[in-house]
């Protein structure tokens, strides 16, 4: 038998006798002696927003630490448009960057990190030594976390003998670097 009971009402435990405060607006589902608690889909809802907008702003962070010049460009749309502060610049290039790498399903905050980093440092990059880069990221039938191994693998190996590639690896390195717990 299963019963639900409002939190914020106190229960005794059964096999110690203790008596435990329980919080308001939620539901504790007793089946015999086990206790479980249920989230119900708006609560889980709040949570996993809160989850990615606490990952996108360690992302903002590791962006704006990697490329402090790129994020604290003030950016203006339109003939009467504000410019930006630094922060929603940095702000709008991640979550520009994390909608792209989603498309390319990419989703972990560490790829996600190195995806926006590896964009940002190809602007920097002669045209002609990248081309290689967005056809594997345009592969459809290639895991996003696999794409990024391949590309970063590719682009250790060969920014051996060209200082443009070797200065996009280790931007990406040290995004990805920035961005680990």
């Amino acid at each position: 038998m299963v019963r639900s009971q409002p939190l914020g009402a106190e229960r005794e435990s059964r096999p110690l006798g203790i008596t435990l405060p329980l919080a308001r607006h939620s539901f504790v589902s007793y089946r015999g002696d086990c206790q479980m608690l249920v989230v119900r889909p708006e609560q889980l809802e709040v949570f996993e927003r809160a989850h990615f907008e606490k990952m996108q702003q360690r992302i903002e962070e590791a962006i704006a630490t990697i490329f402090p010049d790129t994020c604290a460009i003030p950016l203006a749309e339109g003939k009467n448009a504000k410019p930006r502060s630094a922060n929603e610049h940095g702000k709008a290039v991640v979550e520009k960057g994390i909608e792209y790498a989603v498309d390319l399903g990419i989703g972990e905050a560490s790829d996600l990190t190195a995806f926006i980093a590896l964009a940002l440092a190809l602007r920097e990059a002669p045209p002609q030594s990248v081309g290689w880069i967005t056809s594997w990221l345009g592969r459809p039938d290639t895991a996003g976390t696999t794409k990024l191994s391949i590309i970063e693998a590719q682009l250790a190996q060969m920014g051996a003998s060209d200082p443009a590639l070797l200065a996009i690896s280790t931007r990406v390195s040290a995004a990805r670097r920035e961005i680990a717990p």
